[in-house]
């Protein structure tokens, strides 16, 4: 009885599910027919693009100041006009958001009003399809990435979002089908090198031990 709201609804879960999927080809990747066959940057870096925290600091609540200084420092120079950080909200909120609310001078105004999505001076984009464990994770890559995104990789959109309805599919149950069909490509093309100098994004792994 009210097909107009129920259009939009269903037309924004197909476009939130497709996001997603663009969010775990462009970022997890590796290569197999589950991403389309697309490697993301947790698989396309190499060695150059990455940057590995102190011994111990294999979880996100270990991560310190220096660790992500040190990502700072390695990203080339031509990369820091539109650098940002990426990280998973269960990441940002037990290493970043930690790290500010333990530095000195909080006063409870700064506590009321919560974390910002910066750090370090850099703008902070939440990633919900990277790593959220939050336990320790010995020599594991993509916990969190820095740098332009916008310079390490293109995502082409064919033919872009759209529905499609059939009355015959379901026809004996008096149900509508909907489809949703989308073309994309994401390709990683500035990965830095097995040696050398980092690529336009940073990221961050975690030591063995």
């Amino acid at each position: 009885d009210s097909v107009v709201s129920i259009a939009d609804q269903v037309a924004r879960d197909v476009a939130y599910a497709f996001a997603q999927k663009e969010d775990q080809c462009g970022f997890l990747g590796d290569g197999t027919a589950t991403y389309g066959g697309i490697v993301g940057l947790k698989n396309a870096l190499l060695a150059s693009s990455k940057y590995t925290a102190a011994t111990g600091n294999t979880a996100f609540s270990t991560l310190d100041l220096a660790d992500f200084q040190g990502m700072v420092g390695q990203l080339p120079q031509y990369a820091e006009a539109g650098a940002k950080w990426y990280i998973s909200k269960k990441g940002f909120n037990a290493s970043m958001a930690a790290l500010q609310e333990a530095a000195g001078g909080n006063t409870r105004i700064d506590i009321a009003g919560g974390s910002v999505n910066q750090f370090l001076g850099y703008p902070v984009e939440i990633v919900q399809v990277m790593n959220t464990t939050l336990t320790a994770q010995t020599s594991t890559d993509g916990l969190v990435y820095f740098g332009d995104l916008a310079m390490s990789a293109t995502l082409a959109s064919r033919t872009g979002l759209s529905l499609e309805t059939s009355n015959d599919v379901y026809f004996t149950t008096d149900q509508i089908a909907v489809k949703g069909t989308e073309r994309f490509g994401i390709n990683i093309h500035e990965r830095g090198a097995a040696t050398g100098d980092s690529g336009p994004i940073v990221m961050l792994s975690t030591p063995g031990s």
